[in-house]
């Protein structure tokens, strides 16, 4: 939940962090103690991904090089083949992506009680994991 508290959503990061960087860390990664969160190498690929080609004005290379260091700061769940076995076996079972199945499936891995995310149902629980959504409207 601390997560939440300090609003280090991957998603908050990418509305918050300057088009251009001005050698300060991102406020609210800065503002996160190493450890607050736990991340999925999924989920730096995709916040990579947004940030340089799909936003109207994307940020620059080594700008969202900066921020993915900044976030590898936090735990990060690696990716193995079980992992992703485990991620085809939920998006199987349950009708989300291969793509959210790997993210629930290292918030598994992490430990994690609480996932974060836009992108699931809020209040879904997928075992221990309860989705939650960091910007209720």
């Amino acid at each position: 939940m601390k997560a939440i508290e300090e609003g280090t959503s991957v998603n908050e990061v990418v509305r918050d962090f300057p088009r251009e960087h001005s050698g300060a860390a991102s406020p609210r990664v800065a503002a996160a103690d190493a450890g607050a969160a736990t991340l999925s190498v999924q989920v730096l690929q995709e916040l990579y991904v947004t940030v340089t080609r799909k936003l109207a004005e994307p940020l620059h290379v080594e700008t969202a090089r900066l921020v993915v260091t900044e976030l590898s700061a936090q735990t990060v769940v690696h990716t193995g083949a079980d992992l992703v076995l485990r991620a085809v076996d939920l998006a199987h079972a349950e009708p989300i992506s291969l793509w959210d199945a790997h993210i629930v499936e290292a918030a598994r891995a992490g430990g994690c009680d609480t996932l974060c995310t836009e992108d699931l149902q809020v209040g879904r629980r997928y075992g221990t994991v309860r989705v939650v959504d960091p910007f209720p409207r």
